[in-house]
This record gives structure tokens, sequence and C-alpha cells, in this order.
């Protein structure tokens, strides 16, 4: 199977490279990138800190955080200026978990402002820049892990998807967007945006590379009030084809696909079939695809708001000058915060607003869970749902800053792992007029395992057939 990791691990072992070339190697590549903003800080290492490699598959394999994950010591900005002189005070478990293991942290990447936004453009560095071509966008909000993953300028990197923030990036880019299920991997020291939504998630090359990484960082973490306990272990040892799988696809989704992205659509599912998969047609209307986006807004928008409600300038973050501290917090925001996210603070205050609370967020949270047991009850017929990780391929600047992005209830579909806390993942499918674009696969609760060995089938049978 394919795996960047494990070449480069074998790499180590054999004496073809040291641990401190290998970084030097990956840090100059993220440089020679910059132009692109998918980094915002770089941690820089001596050669006397590497040790000789062992046999933990990521001892000395070079890899990036998202810039809302915590490192002692080293600026998280969660890609605002508001908080762009915030040191953390300490790390986050993945990083521990990572450490651990002997990987190298490059550095931290470019995001969303707060992890509010699915563009990439309303980041720290400004917009970032699709490294398969330079006018179009990643998508995000996990924009500059995503780019440098897809582009191979990193090995792995960890995101985090609250909606899909992980996946569609990832079909813009042509890397493996895994976001597992609730609760599998800490989220202590990740800031959050929606405690009940929000994972980390993991970003690699190949399908393999995302079980290796999972082996590492899955476990209950008694610091993370979300974490769950699980017998999920030994991903990578026990990941395998899986010869015949029933999978389901939802009847008339293609006509909310982008025409060429329809093509590949339907040419990937007689593909299937040739492969004596079995699909298996599944409804759903319009009304139900009505809801989601609208949910997940006036949900995730009031949560994420609350979540952030701490900027006020006056006990951390950039500082503006006021004689109250209503005056501070309403004059730092104003200079150091984005537009995107002010949109959603004032939607949010809309909502919480008399009564609207009642009409809008406390109906909406009933809608949640009405469309959380419809997604339950769908992935229950079948082995995996299957739909395209994006309705188009990357949208260009031009187009996100006249407001004619693409986004449809192909796309929205994908929330609904989060809703569910069930795992998700989106693997590439080849390129369509040189950009990228991917397919997402969904499991129940727990079956990571499966859905990963899935993921493997369907990647072998895609490099074979699209040449990825």
């Amino acid at each position: 199977m394919r795996s960047l990791i494990l070449q480069l691990h074998n790499d180590l072992k054999e004496n073809k490279i040291t641990k401190f070339d290998l970084y030097k190697k990956y840090f100059a590549l993220c440089k020679s990138v910059d132009s692109t903003n998918s980094m915002i800080t770089y941690i820089e290492h001596e050669s006397s800190e590497f040790s000789s490699p062992t046999n933990n598959l990521l001892d000395g394999i070079p890899y990036v955080l998202k810039d809302n994950i915590d490192v002692a010591n080293y600026p998280t900005t969660s890609g605002s200026q508001f908080l762009s002189d915030y040191i953390s005070p300490y790390s986050a478990t993945v990083y521990h978990l990572l450490h651990k293991q002997g990987a190298t942290l490059i550095g931290k990447t470019n995001l969303d402002e707060f992890g509010m936004g699915g563009t990439g453009c309303s980041g720290l560095n400004g917009y970032v820049k699709n490294l398969h071509n330079l006018d179009f966008t990643t998508g995000g909000s996990s924009s500059g892990s995503v780019n440098l993953v897809g582009a191979k300028m990193i090995p792995f990197s960890l995101g985090t998807d609250t909606g899909d923030s992980v996946r569609r990036p990832s079909s813009f880019c042509n890397s493996v967007g895994f976001k597992p299920t609730y609760g599998l991997i800490s989220r202590y020291g990740v800031s959050s945006y929606m405690p009940s939504l929000d994972t980390v998630g993991v970003i690699t090359t190949s399908v393999c590379d995302a079980a290796i990484v999972c082996d590492s960082i899955f476990g209950f973490d008694k610091n993370d009030f979300t974490s769950q306990n699980s017998e999920i272990k030994n991903i990578y040892q026990n990941l395998k084809p899986i010869h015949k799988i029933r999978i389901g696809i939802f009847k008339n989704i293609e006509q909310y696909l982008d025409k060429d992205v329809k093509e590949r659509y339907l040419s990937l599912l007689n593909i299937l079939k040739k492969y004596n998969h079995e699909l298996v047609e599944l409804n759903i209307n319009d009304d139900t695809l009505q809801l989601i986006g609208i949910t997940y807004r006036i949900v995730s928008y009031h949560v994420g708001s609350s979540c952030w409600s701490n900027l006020t300038g006056v006990h951390f973050g950039k500082k503006e000058n006021g004689d109250t501290f209503e005056d501070i917090a309403t004059k730092s925001r104003s200079k150091y915060i984005a537009f995107e996210a002010k949109k959603r603070f004032v939607f949010y205050k809309y909502i919480t607003n008399g009564d609207n609370y009642e009409r809008l967020f406390a109906k909406v949270d009933k809608v949640r869970r009405h469309l959380s047991d419809y997604w339950i009850n769908e992935l229950k017929k079948v082995d995996c749902l299957l739909f395209m990780g994006a309705c188009c391929t990357a949208p260009s600047y031009q187009d996100v800053i006249d407001g004619k992005s693409k986004s449809t209830y192909n796309d929205d579909l994908q929330i609904l792992a989060n809703f569910s806390g069930s795992p998700s993942i989106t693997i590439p499918c080849g390129f369509i007029n040189k950009m990228p674009i991917g397919i997402n696969i969904n499991c129940l609760p727990f079956a990571d395992q499966q859905l990963l060995n899935i993921a493997l089938t369907l990647e072998e049978i895609i490099d074979k057939e699209f040449a990825c």
C-alpha cells in the first residue's frame, strides 16, 4: 500500500538520510512556498536535538499543526491578528503524543480566523494560495495544513474539523482528510469553535499514513471532558482492502455537482460496480437537504461566538486604549478581528436577542438532533455512504471576492458527520482541468477501522483508474 511515512521511516532506518537532514529538507520545502501564506510560525531545531532513529514509525517524521493547536512557548494565533502576540503556556495533548513518538514539528499553519470560514481567505497571513494553481483558493478552515500536505511539502499535518474544515479543502488540494469519530482524539489544548462538533483531523498523502498517525494520537484523555474510551487499536496493522462493499449513494445528488465533477462521480460509480462493489440508492429529500446548512450556521455561529467571547483585549490579546471595559473591548475587536468573524458575532447577537433565542436556536437544536438521527439511520443500511468531496474544484480568488464561490447541498452533507459524531474521510479522486477533486466516505460512529479499510480499497481503485 502507498505510504510516504513508511518510505521515510525506511530511509531513516537504512541511514539513507538523518533525522536532522530530513527536518532541514521539509523545513526548506515549506519555506520555499511562503508566498502561498500557508505557514504562520516556524519552529527551528538544532542537530543536537535529534537521536538515532527508533522503530516508532513517526520517529523523525516532520509535520505541521494548524495554528489553533497549542505548543508551549510558541504563538497560537488561531489565524487572527487579535492573538498574533499570544504565547501558549502549555501544549495540546496531540502535540505531546506526537512528540513522544519522535515526530518533528516544523511549525504552525494558517487558517481562517478562529476556524470561522471555509475559503482559506481570512487567515492571519492573508489568502492561502492553492499550490496546484496560485490563482485558486484552498478552502478552509484548515487551509495551510491541507495545502502543504496536498503538494507534498510535508508528510502529514493535523487540522480541526467542525463542519468540513479538513475534508472539503482536502478535496481541493489532493490530500487525504480524515475526521475520526468524535472524542477519539483529545481536544485538550485545541482552541474551540464549537465543542460539541469540533474534532481534530488528520491530513496525509495516503490512507495508510492516516492510519499510522491515528495509532499515535487516538486515546482517552482525562483532561478533555469530551474524550471517549474506545477499543480501536492497531489501526495500521489491521488496515486491509475489502473485497465487496455495500456503498450507499444518494438519489439525484449529482444534480448539485458541476458538470465535470458530475461526470467524474458517475464514472467512479460505474468503476466501483466493475470491481463488484454493490451500490445502494438511498433517498434524501430537498427539505432535509435545505435544513443542514442553515442548522449548522445558526448552531455554530451561536456557540462559536460564545467560545470566543473572552476576546476583549483586557486579559490577553491585542489591546486598544479605552475608558471602560466595554470601550476597550469594542475598539480592540473592531481593529484586530476581521470581517467574517465579526459577521458571525453579530449573527450570534441576533440569535440570542429576546424572542429570537426560542424562535431560532432552541428549535434549530431540535432539528440538529433530528438530522443526526437521520444520518445514523441511513448509515445502518450500508457499509458506507459516498458522495463527492466538493461540488466543484477549488474556486478562484476572484470568485470568492465577488461572492461567486460555490457550495451546494452536496457539500452540506459532510456536516452530518459532525452532527452525529461519525467518522468521515475525503480521499483524492484525480484531477479535473489540472485541479484536484476528492470523494467523501462515511461510516457509523466508532467504525473508524472499517472506514479506513474502505478508503484504502477505493484509494487503490482510484490510483489505478484515474492515475492520481
